[in-house]
């Protein structure tokens, strides 16, 4: 099944972005995915008679399922930029309190109708505070009460389940972006020397794994002049497997057979199978390469490959003293080194992709590795210009100044 949209997690952000997409662009195609299970049967086997504690569920209960882990709650709903989050930081406090008030229509007018809307405002509670130098926070706050909160659950879940794809009991392991068909490594090399030595390794993997190579060097590199010690090959893989999958002309001459028959669309499915049961996972686990540089207490991460990556080295050298840089160049474009993004220092301001090119062909990846930790953006050529690391230093100081305004 194909979908326009993926909502992975059935809380409250899930619920309310279905939801939204559904009465904004109902033509879309949408399915959520949650870990937890539907709201019927969300029940803990704690009695406090036959079962007094936790025993464990594969799924527990109450942190999990359509609802999220406010489903059993008393049902507070809180209008206010003053606690419970920084969404006012990145949208402004007016369309903040706007939205939360848009949440609280919604609400009310599934299955909240009859509760009450508190408020600090214009209180006499307030109004003693201040006289004993007391700043009580302004929020307005929604009682739905537990059961009212099911409730509206339950007809959000009634609104949205007919009109998309909701996944119970599926948690999502990975994401990961492809383009449909097979995957096929993909290597980049920096230099001459690292595309020499990558040329020698892609025959060894293509032939462990009966899988296709490709090495991307970009333009650079093919108009580059350097030397190339082959004494720094890397050493030929052993135990490489037998080619007994090999056509090698007619049993008479010793050989195999000349053909090997299916049933017509067999041979696909049974390779499509096992590229994605045993060979993706393990290439991912095995031949993922990449290089990091100071990620763990940098202002700022760079992330390219191939010759972009050398440029990144200059520019890291000119703000020395100024920023703190670091560097994370994936060796290899497919698998893609994720997890080298979770080295990364928490207190990072942000990750910036040099590509050789214009739109940004990595960027993707590296947002997915970033999972919103990070504002992720792209420095590349221009329509008239080549990327230079001028133009990475001056990319740097541009975000390092936005998010430090």
């Amino acid at each position: 099944m194909q979908y326009d949209v993926l909502i992975v997690g059935g809380g409250p952000g899930g619920i309310y972005s279905a939801y939204e997409l559904l009465e904004k662009r109902p033509d879309l195609k949408i399915a959520l995915f949650e870990a937890g299970h539907a709201l019927a049967r969300r029940h803990c086997p704690i009695d406090g008679v036959k079962v007094k504690s936790c025993v464990k569920c594969p799924t527990c209960a109450i942190m999990n399922g359509f609802g999220g882990a406010g489903a059993f709650s008393d049902g507070k709903y809180n209008i206010t930029n003053q606690f419970g989050g920084t969404l006012h930081e990145y949208i402004g406090k007016k369309q903040a309190l706007e939205l939360m008030e848009y949440v609280d229509e919604i609400n009310v007018a599934n299955g909240g109708e009859g509760t009450h809307l508190y408020s600090t405002g214009a209180t006499p509670i307030k109004k003693l505070c201040l006289e004993n130098d007391l700043h009580l926070l302004d929020a307005s706050v929604r009682h739905l009460g537990t059961d009212k909160n099911l409730v509206v659950l339950e007809h959000l879940y009634n609104r949205l389940k007919d009109r998309m794809d909701i996944y119970f009991d599926t948690p999502v392991q990975s994401v990961e972006r492809t383009d449909g068909g097979y995957r096929v490594v993909t290597m980049a090399p920096s230099d001459v020397q690292e595309a020499a030595s990558m040329v020698y390794e892609a025959f060894d993997i293509a032939d462990q794994y009966r899988n296709p190579v490709v090495i991307l060097a970009d333009g650079m590199i093919g108009q580059m002049m350097g030397a190339v010690d082959f004494d720094r090959m890397p050493p030929r893989r052993e135990n490489l497997p037998a080619k007994d999958w090999a056509l090698r002309g007619s049993d008479a001459r010793g050989g195999k057979a000349q053909a090997i028959l299916f049933p017509v669309g067999t041979a696909h499915y049974i390779e499509k199978n096992i590229a994605e049961t045993e060979l993706y996972p393990a290439l991912i686990a095995n031949e993922t390469r990449v290089e990091s540089i100071g990620v763990e207490d940098a202002d700022i991460v760079l992330a390219a490959y191939g010759t972009a990556s050398r440029m990144c080295r200059a520019a890291m050298e000119t703000l020395k003293g100024e920023l703190k840089l670091g560097l994370i160049r994936p060796k290899t474009l497919w698998p893609f080194p994720y997890e080298a993004f979770e080295a990364v220092n928490p207190k990072c301001k942000a990750i910036i992709c040099p590509e050789i090119n214009i739109m940004g062909q990595m960027i993707d990846d590296v947002r997915i590795a970033a999972a919103g930790r990070w504002p992720v953006s792209h420095v590349g050529d221009s329509r008239t210009d080549f990327l230079t690391p001028d133009a990475i230093v001056e990319k740097v100081r541009q975000v390092w100044k936005e998010v430090n305004a």
